[in-house]
């Protein structure tokens, strides 16, 4: 079974990792106007790392249900965390690599096919960080059960205005909004990887 320590690292890396990279992440209007190919090396850089980074997360978060005994609000959580790791996958593979090839084909792409792919993303994106914000809150509950309760206070606030953000429309997942709802997840990843980390010292 992982063990607290171990998923702390594994949670520390996950998130570190992707915000680190996603101040280079290039916008589209770079990408198109990109004659040598550097900025779509640079996206493939960004979202291979964040692809990467998705089973570090998705183990560290197995270490979390673990300490929390797999109750039944901690292993939903985790079913819809997945769901949320999946719709990453798709939205960082839409944006950093079918993208790319559409745009270093040589011909001037079909302007419906970047869109097509665009709304791809953006529809994966969305779920991702609505999946996000609801496992967040769930996670909270049993932490709050565990005596965490600050921890617990935290992920509900996070996991509501990431919800709220994206149903009222003032989040949008453009480049900025991506390093937003990033920041905004690792404000309760780092928190809680430092609590794992405490309790096996206990």
């Amino acid at each position: 079974m992982i063990q607290p320590r171990q998923s702390a690292a594994l949670l520390m890396t996950g998130v570190l990792l992707p915000l680190l990279v996603l101040v280079m992440h290039p916008t589209g209007h770079e990408l198109a106007d990109d004659p040598d190919g550097r900025m779509r090396a640079v996206n493939t850089l960004v979202h291979g790392i964040a692809i990467a980074c998705l089973p570090l997360l998705a183990t560290g978060l197995a270490g979390l249900c673990a300490w929390l005994r797999w109750s039944a609000t901690a292993s939903l959580a985790f079913a819809i965390y997945l769901l949320a790791s999946t719709c990453n996958l798709v939205a960082a593979m839409m944006s950093g690599f079918v993208a790319p090839r559409l745009l270093s084909g040589g011909a001037t792409p079909d302007a419906s096919l970047l869109h097509f792919t665009h709304d791809i993303n953006q529809a994966f994106a969305t779920c991702a960080v609505v999946a996000t914000g609801i496992a967040f809150m769930l996670w909270s509950l049993a932490l709050r059960r565990r005596g965490k309760k600050w921890l617990a206070a935290l992920g509900v606030a996070i996991g509501i205005v990431q919800v709220a953000g994206i149903l009222s429309g003032l989040l949008q997942l453009d480049v900025e909004g991506i390093l937003l709802a990033t920041a905004l997840q690792a404000a309760w990843l780092l928190p809680l990887a430092s609590t794992l980390r405490q309790t096996a010292k206990e």
